[in-house]
């Protein structure tokens, strides 16, 4: 890696840990105030909470910007990515899946990353990558221990999760030259327009205690959308994938906060084992200048 590249990648690494974070914190909100209502409501307050937030702050200033793309289809593609991760989730749920099976399995989605960029970006991904994803996978697994059950035909469920968000980041990724604006638009766009037409099914009247959260989780979410945005902007999805893996901590650490959930006592092996893989690629990529790591394809 290049000294000139150096700031590019400590950027993105640095934007996809706060979005990180950011994800697991909508989650545990989620959780904490809207629990008795449907998560299709959920998501399409959220997003339409998401675009009211862009028209308002943003429209006046950037007006046209917010929806120039030359790119549309695949702006609607990615779109519709954000649509099937809550209904591969919400079916795993309804058909009972333990939820630390499920995310066990939707865990493979950094794997699925790397992979995915390969095949669609061309990037070419070095070995201390695919090392350090595969221990911080392990240490998730320790994390979670699943059952037996993850290995039933149930697991295509959060399979198919984990394939809708890893393609959404590697398509992130190959938009990087359209306009962030426009990128955030589009993502919320499709979904809320998609469940605009299913709202009959799901919809429940909302009081203020429900409403403000849905909002906020919104307003929230579109920052959190943002930084991944930034992120695949300023480095490739593969060389961005394995830091993904601090979100289950992020997770444990608002579950404490939030939903006053005691840390399960293997959280204190894999901590280490999920921040040492991150910990060892920070020093792997800038310790060995002639990586190269941010010259990639895609």
């Amino acid at each position: 890696m290049s000294h000139s590249e150096q700031p590019r990648y400590f950027y993105g690494v640095f934007m996809i840990v706060a979005s990180s974070c950011v994800w697991a914190l909508i989650e545990a909100l989620g959780l904490y105030f809207i629990s008795d209502h449907s998560p299709y409501q959920t998501i399409w307050v959220r997003y339409g909470a998401h675009l009211l937030f862009m028209f308002v702050a943003l429209g006046p200033r950037y007006k046209t910007q917010l929806v120039r793309t030359n790119r549309l289809r695949l702006q609607i593609f990615r779109s519709l990515l954000m649509v099937g991760m809550p209904f591969f989730y919400i079916t795993a749920i309804f058909n009972h899946m333990p939820s630390k099976d499920l995310y066990s399995v939707f865990w493979l989605s950094p794997l699925m990353v790397m992979g995915l960029a390969v095949l669609i970006l061309g990037e070419r991904v070095r070995l201390n990558r695919w090392i350090a994803a595969l221990v911080a996978f392990a240490g998730v697994l320790i994390m979670l221990h699943p059952d037996r059950g993850v290995l039933s035909l149930q697991a295509l469920l959060p399979f198919g999760m984990a394939f809708c968000f890893s393609l959404y980041r590697v398509l992130t990724r190959a938009l990087r030259t359209e306009n962030t604006f426009a990128n955030l638009f589009y993502t919320a766009f499709g979904v809320w327009v998609v469940l605009s037409f299913l709202a009959p099914l799901f919809w429940a009247p909302l009081d203020l205690n429900t409403a403000i959260p849905m909002i906020v989780i919104g307003i929230i979410g579109y920052f959190g959308l943002y930084m991944i945005d930034k992120a695949y902007e300023a480095a490739p999805a593969s060389v961005l994938a394995p830091f993904i893996y601090i979100e289950p901590i992020w997770g444990a650490l608002f579950s404490f906060l939030l939903l006053h959930e005691s840390p399960a006592g293997s959280l204190l092996l894999s901590l280490p084992i999920i921040i040492g893989a991150g910990l060892y690629l920070l020093y792997t990529d800038t310790r060995h200048p002639q990586a190269q790591l941010l010259a990639t394809p895609g």
